[in-house]
């Protein structure tokens, strides 16, 4: 990922869950060391269809009133660190 030459975290350190999303919400789990973050979701044309600033490790993000489908998940920390997902 490059989001402006961020530092890269190893993917064993982010995790989002469930993959796939239940319930309308998901929850993202963040590296030790990183308080909050910012989480994008964008849909398959590439629209950010929701952000959500400053989310801390293991708070539910709400994706009600998104259609269906796939979508990719940009988490961004303070220090402009980051990981993307497929959900």
């Amino acid at each position: 990922m490059d989001v402006d030459n961020p530092t890269e975290v190893p993917d064993e350190f982010w995790t989002i869950a469930p993959n796939p999303v239940a319930n309308d919400a998901f929850q993202v789990q963040l590296p030790v060391g990183i308080q909050s973050a910012t989480v994008q979701v964008y849909d398959v044309a590439g629209r950010l269809a929701l952000s959500a600033p400053d989310i801390s490790s293991g708070q539910n993000i709400s994706v009600r009133g998104l259609p269906k489908g796939t979508y990719a998940v940009r988490i961004i920390d303070n220090a402009r660190s980051g990981k993307e997902f497929e959900v």
